[in-house]
């Protein structure tokens, strides 16, 4: 039986990657803003595969949007990481994530051809990038040129480990910060929504120094 919008809410904050393993998520775009965003968690009235313990099971598809389309969606405070294409790439094209930053939720919207990027920041925190092709340069040129700059480098190509994706494939990013740590999980979705994986492409050592006030 799938999961309700409570308890799909409720299982993502208390484990992110089962709840990503379980239910279809797509997030919508915040256009350009940075930092803590407010996101609303809703169904989107159908049904696609997720993953129960390695048993595909049927689970409603969920949205993180920062509009609210449902009456009794979930609101969810989220660091937005925006969109920049790899032609007009400049610093400010890079969010810097740090103690200071509210949310414990990390959200930028879905790869279908593009890299997210991650790196620590000098002075600590750290830097994340989500960049779309253009031009001549198509994903897997991208996720290999970005990848000499930032320790995750994570984009288009085979798919034959947890920096690439193949194609038809579409790409959720999520992270979660507990106990200051950050651990950011891609979940994996075929032409129909539905869950074929999940992989942490992120995670801080929890033997870095702890951030503190």
């Amino acid at each position: 039986m799938p999961l309700t919008l409570d308890q799909a809410a409720q299982l993502m904050n208390r484990d992110l990657e089962q709840f990503l393993n379980r239910c279809p998520l797509s997030i919508s775009s915040a256009g350009q803003k940075k930092g803590t965003v407010k996101f609303y968690l809703y169904s989107l009235g159908d049904t696609a595969y997720g993953i129960n313990q390695g048993v595909r099971m049927n689970e409603m598809r969920l949205r993180l949007s920062t509009t609210a389309l449902s009456s009794n969606a979930k609101a969810v405070q989220c660091i937005h990481i925006p969109v920049s294409q790899f032609e007009q790439l400049k610093p400010e094209s890079i969010s810097k994530v740090t103690h200071y930053d509210a949310a414990d939720f990390l959200v930028t919207t879905q790869l279908t051809g593009c890299t997210f990027a991650i790196r620590k920041a000098k002075g600590g925190g750290l830097e994340f990038l989500h960049v779309q092709p253009n031009g001549d340069f198509d994903g897997s040129k991208i996720q290999k040129a970005i990848k000499t700059e930032f320790q995750v480098s994570f984009g288009k190509g085979d798919g034959s480990n947890a920096s690439t994706y193949g194609n038809n494939t579409r790409v959720t990013v999520l992270g979660q910060r507990r106990n200051n740590f950050w651990k950011v999980y891609a979940q994996y979705q075929d032409a129909n929504g539905n869950v074929t994986g999940v992989d942490c492409i992120y995670e801080e050592a929890n033997s870095a120094v702890a951030y503190v006030d």
